[in-house]
């Protein structure tokens, strides 16, 4: 049991130290429209979910 605990914390060490020489990943870049289609598909979603049809299979 012993054994296993410190290869676990060595990984753990070997990981650590991986990990703070690992270059920072640049940040995220999201499409300049992407609020727009997200805001259209939201809305079709919308109305979709409001007509008669949906209202009677959800009940």
């Amino acid at each position: 049991m012993l054994a296993i605990a410190l290869v676990l914390k060595g990984a753990k060490v070997c990981l650590l130290e991986a990990l703070a020489e690992s270059p920072e990943l640049p940040a995220l870049r999201l499409h300049p429209s992407l609020t727009k289609l997200y805001r259209e598909k939201i809305s079709g979603l919308a109305a979709a979910l409001s007509g008669p049809a949906a209202r009677l299979q959800a009940i």
